[in-house]
């Protein structure tokens, strides 16, 4: 495993959501990879210092002035993307999208879907919201027991 994917599986392996061969790999990777190791620990602490912290809600924009720093950070993208492109976009295997394609605004042009990239960012920023409200609600059911 290399740098740039082992740091890509960092906010899996902090959600608990990675498991299995891909995490030995991670866990492996990170063992032999002071840079990684270090990053990872920073990101632990990190994540352990917000989590000692009281919720504080993020500013009513702060989805959207952070998908526009991304948006000048990454290089320029087609607005209209295929599947693939979609994919790449998203850093996922096109077949891990399949799932999901009732629920991402697309349409189709000669018999192939396509997806406008500005009705997409809606779309996540949807599934932020509501993945925002739902540990917020878990968090306080918590510290209500």
């Amino acid at each position: 495993m290399n740098c740039a994917r082992a740091r890509s599986l960092f906010d899996a392996e902090m959600d608990r959501e990675l498991s299995g061969a891909g995490r030995n790999r991670l866990l492996r990777h990170l063992d032999g990879c002071r840079t990684c190791a270090g990053e990872m620990r920073r990101l632990r602490r990190a994540m352990e210092t917000l989590r000692k912290s009281s919720l504080v809600p993020p500013a009513a924009d702060a989805c959207a002035r952070l998908h526009e720093d991304m948006r000048k950070e990454s290089p320029a993208l087609p607005e209209v993307l295929d599947l693939d492109g979609l994919a790449d976009w998203l850093r996922l295997p096109a077949r891990e999208l399949e799932p999901f394609l009732d629920q991402i605004p697309a349409f189709e042009i000669a018999g192939r879907l396509r997806f406008r990239r500005s009705s997409v960012e809606k779309w996540i920023e949807e599934r932020e919201r509501a993945y925002a409200e739902g540990r917020r609600t878990r968090r306080m059911r918590l510290e209500a027991v």
